[in-house]
């Protein structure tokens, strides 16, 4: 790994708490044979904390507020929606499920992605662990949700789906969450991750989202398939892209088979 990027003051739009009166310093690494980036700071840094969800949202009416804004975009302008559509069509075509087809949440955040795959038909429950991010599921939108760090959920039901949409980058050991993921998996399932894209991101400066200090991994197309690979999965599609947000993403689409 090699020196990329130094910091030493956050980057314009990037939310950092829980450092107190701590100097502002990370570097992001990158490997060179790969593309693979990550963040490498001694700052402690709860992603999941409730001063975290209030710098972003404000209180659970600012993330009501939120939900519907982004509700309220149309397919040019969201970045839900062409991932809903993406993975509506993957699920059609590489699914083995003849009936419901039942979807886990991991990281659901304030929801708009599984209330847009309900619409479609899909039978969704959310996990975070933020309870105003889950109350909030519950209550306004009407799906299943539940509350807890899903490391340490014990959670007995099987799922034909079960997605990380841009969560794997904010913890540091993502293969962690796809080991338990199978334990929730159907054999043959699906797998959806999406990431943030380190081979496009880089060729447009320091600054970029896809850099923050949230994400301990930037992930290269390479990295992502090896990580999916080497948690036994096996890849079927995948894509990169530049969202109408601006962000650079991948998406991956995976099964697992238990024989």
């Amino acid at each position: 790994m090699t020196i990329l990027f130094e910091y030493d003051k956050p980057p314009e739009g990037e939310i950092t708490v829980n450092i107190g009166d701590q100097t502002y310093r990370r570097v992001l690494y990158q490997c060179q044979s790969c593309g693979h980036c990550e963040n490498s700071f001694e700052h402690e840094l709860d992603l999941y904390s409730e001063a975290y969800t209030d710098a972003v949202y404000g209180d659970l009416d600012g993330l009501l507020k939120a939900f519907e804004r982004v509700k309220r975009l149309g397919a040019e302008e969201s970045d839900n929606l062409g991932r809903v559509a993406y993975l509506d069509q993957m699920i059609q075509t590489y699914s083995d499920s003849t009936n419901e087809t039942k979807l886990l949440d991991i990281g659901a955040g304030m929801g708009i992605f599984v209330y847009e795959m309900n619409r479609l038909g899909y039978k969704c429950t959310a996990i975070d662990p933020d309870a105003r991010n889950v109350l909030h599921i519950s209550d306004n939108i009407g799906i299943r949700a539940i509350h807890g760090d899903y490391l340490k959920l014990e959670l007995d039901d099987m799922f034909d789906v079960v997605t990380f949409n841009k969560v794997l980058e904010h913890v540091p050991d993502p293969s962690d969450l796809l080991e338990m993921s199978k334990n929730n998996l159907e054999n043959n399932g699906l797998l959806y991750v999406e990431v943030p894209d380190a081979e496009q991101a880089v060729n447009h400066g320091s600054e970029r989202e896809e850099f923050f200090i949230d994400h301990f991994h930037i992930f290269s197309m390479k990295s992502a398939t090896r990580l999916l690979s080497d948690a036994g999965f096996t890849v079927l599609d995948q894509t990169r892209l530049h969202e109408p947000s601006g962000k650079f993403t991948l998406r991956l689409v995976a099964t697992f088979n238990l024989n």
